[in-house]
């Protein structure tokens, strides 16, 4: 008796503008950076699509280590929106199609075409936030997206003035704060500084909620010098900015918490050596 297996294939969405040189082209990379594959797919295409992605949309997207420069706008048409599940229009009005049986929303976002690069930026971060939140509603994210992240100044401050006096609970020192405790000090202070300062920092946190050695778990120096590393990295890329202006980037750069694997192979990484001073990754160079 022959048994019928049915594939759930993923969802897809398609965002959709008029050239498909900016504001679509961000929200399907960061869709994509965002959702699992197994779940869910994003493309993007335009009425009127231009001949490139705008160089500053490409400069800000390489800035979290997203490629655009060879991604080519593509023609919005009827059988290429057939294939979507969700709809995301953003300012063709009219000329963007009416898919039966799509959800569609409208996201009123700005064109960054003509702006400058700070505002490029802005636009930028705003897409990953409608994205992010879209792609949390539908249960779609990878496993290290934050459902919950420090959004306001205000908030990332609160958690380091926190972090800093010993008063942050265990549950608020997720990857994410993590990973705003090691900007922030590289922000203050000098970087041989802050790698002193952050770990000094974490082993006080461990000790005061009850955080227990052992071979999983408990402070490691070398995941922590990593995270400091890219930290800096990152910074140095994305240019001035306050804390809740820069977050959405580095999130989306440095948010997978698997990203440390790519660098070291599991054996070296949970060794007792690398576990209590930095070790020199054996998969990928730190200069890669």
């Amino acid at each position: 008796m022959l048994t019928t297996v049915r594939v759930r294939m993923p969802a897809v969405t398609l965002f959709a503008c008029v050239h498909n040189a900016g504001r679509s082209q961000m929200a399907a990379a960061w869709f994509n950076r965002l959702a699992d594959p197994a779940q869910a797919r994003a493309m993007s295409a335009g009425t009127n699509p231009g001949p490139n992605v705008q160089p500053p949309v490409v400069t800000v997207m390489r800035e979290v280590g997203i490629d655009l420069l060879t991604v080519q706008p593509v023609l919005l048409t009827d059988r290429l929106a057939a294939q979507a599940s969700h709809l995301v229009t953003m300012g063709c009005g009219e000329d963007c199609p009416v898919v039966p049986g799509a959800v569609r929303d409208d996201w009123p976002l700005e064109d960054p075409k003509g702006q400058d690069i700070a505002r490029v930026r802005e636009i930028r971060n705003e897409i990953y936030d409608r994205v992010r939140r879209f792609v949390l509603a539908n249960h779609w994210e990878r496993d290290g997206v934050a459902p919950s992240p420090l959004a306001t100044e205000d908030q990332i401050l609160e958690m380091i003035t926190a972090f800093r006096n010993g008063t942050l609970v265990k549950e608020a020192f997720t990857h994410q704060a993590h990973l705003l405790v090691g900007l922030w000090h590289l922000d203050h202070f000098p970087v041989d500084d802050a790698r002193r300062l952050v770990p000094e920092g974490i082993r006080r946190f461990n000790a005061r909620v009850g955080t227990t050695e052992k071979p999983r778990g408990g402070y490691h120096e070398t995941i922590t010098q990593f995270y400091l590393t890219i930290i800096d990295r990152f910074r140095r890329d994305a240019g001035s900015g306050s804390m809740a202006d820069r977050t959405p980037a580095m999130l989306a750069s440095l948010g997978d918490r698997g990203l440390v694997r790519e660098y070291f192979s599991d054996e070296l990484l949970w060794s007792a050596p690398a576990r209590a001073q930095w070790i020199e990754p054996d998969l990928k160079a730190m200069s890669e």
